[in-house]
């Protein structure tokens, strides 16, 4: 029936209005204690959005904070192997690794251990100049910042004022 299409259709607009949120805050949903206990595909779609404001070495911290947190649920050790485990390979991949810079690879992948080598020696290799980029992870940056912080508040400003929600 028609009520129940405007209501499908209000749903949705909600649903993206929420994502829309998610991406200009996103530092600070990463955050909050409600994120570790979030399911892989919250994790994980978190992972692809694009824009996003936060910075890929804090994405890369949350998804390791996530994995061994789920390690403790499960009651498993939170070693190299149970942590990449846990979070999947799909889930991992989104993280952009070659978008990191050669110390945040050096100085917080490699210790973390969810990377197996022959990936780390490839994004090493990778940021030196000394190969190709591994085809494995995406070595673009995720659109956003201040500039797009900036952008994106003034939209939403925007529609607060057409729809009269203004503070």
């Amino acid at each position: 029936t028609v009520s129940h299409q405007g209501v499908a259709a209000f749903c949705q607009h909600l649903v993206e209005k929420c994502w829309k949120c998610i991406e200009l805050e996103t530092e600070a949903v990463l955050a909050t204690p409600e994120m570790m206990e979030q399911d892989q595909l919250m994790l994980s779609q978190i992972l692809r959005l694009d824009p996003s404001s936060a910075s890929e070495i804090s994405l890369f911290r949350t998804v390791l904070l996530w994995a061994r947190h789920q390690c403790k649920l499960q009651g498993i050790q939170d070693c190299a192997e149970n942590l990449r485990e846990v979070v999947g390979e799909e889930c991992l991949n989104l993280v952009r690794f070659a978008a990191l810079t050669a110390e945040q690879i050096e100085w917080e992948v490699v210790p973390s251990g969810i990377l197996p080598y022959h990936d780390i020696q490839q994004l090493l290799y990778t940021l030196h100049g000394k190969s190709a980029v591994l085809g494995k992870y995406s070595s673009e940056k995720r659109a956003g910042g201040a500039e797009y912080e900036t952008i994106a508040a003034a939209k939403m400003r925007q529609a607060k004022t057409k729809t009269g929600n203004v503070r």
